[in-house]
């Protein structure tokens, strides 16, 4: 009777310990490539081996699931031509914490992808360069034209007092006033078209040379009257009536 309860324990005990064995969760497995590289679409295939049937996440977003042996498969899409840092994680439920395994994989460009990218870097840094040149360019050139047109003060006599330019973005003058002494107002309508027309000459040559267009011409006294100013397509000066 003895060996009977002994051996009923012992069957007891085994059944026991393989049930304790049989709920005990499996370790969680995840392997994959290290690095992946994209198509010239920024299409890359990622693909690896976890437990069957586990979750697979992407920087804890669920791209799929393994199958029943253990392999995956998911598209991922690289924006830019940067390579991009993943954590892949295998999961066996989204409430199951403990059983997540992770590892850090790399999404790259391909080469075409990265030549393309680098083309387009050069030519924007080229373009920058001839941008900062012209803007140089077109910075002397408007104080030369500006230094040229007050050069003309000095051979005045004394009637042109002052030349005022102003400029519109870039550099690029759109007004030129000669302010001559008040003596231009009373002066003859012919000593007005001539220093009307001098004045035009001037400014026409400068901006010939510095290949700008025509900017408006004014011609007016030290109280700041008009004597005489460019018509509608700046091609000749108008005596104020």
């Amino acid at each position: 009777m003895k060996k009977y309860w002994v051996f009923v324990l012992g069957v007891l005990l085994a059944f026991g310990l393989t049930g304790c064995a049989s709920q005990k969760t499996a370790k969680t497995a995840l392997s994959s490539k290290d690095a992946f590289t994209a198509n010239q679409y920024g299409m890359a295939t990622i693909t690896g081996k976890t437990n069957p049937n586990y979750i697979i996440q992407a920087d804890g977003t669920q791209k799929t699931t393994a199958d029943s042996k253990g392999k995956f498969t998911f598209q991922y899409i690289l924006v830019g031509s940067s390579k991009k840092k993943l954590t892949l994680s295998a999961i066996k439920s989204v409430t199951s914490k403990s059983t997540k395994k992770s590892k850090t994989i790399y999404v790259e460009p391909n080469a075409k992808t990265k030549q393309q990218a680098e083309s387009s870097r050069a030519a924007s840094e080229s373009e920058k360069a001839v941008s900062k040149h012209d803007e140089s360019a077109l910075a002397d050139n408007y104080t030369a034209f500006q230094t040229e047109l007050t050069d003309t003060i000095s051979g005045s006599d004394g009637t042109l007092k002052d030349i005022k330019v102003a400029a519109i973005k870039d550099n690029v003058p759109n007004s030129v006033t000669f302010i001559l002494d008040d003596s231009i107002y009373t002066a003859s309508k012919s000593d007005q078209d001539m220093v009307a027309r001098s004045s035009y000459s001037a400014v026409k040559r400068l901006s010939n040379k510095y290949g700008y267009d025509m900017p408006i011409v004014y011609i007016k006294d030290e109280s700041g009257d008009t004597i005489a100013k460019t018509n509608f397509m700046h091609t000749k000066m108008n005596l104020k009536d």
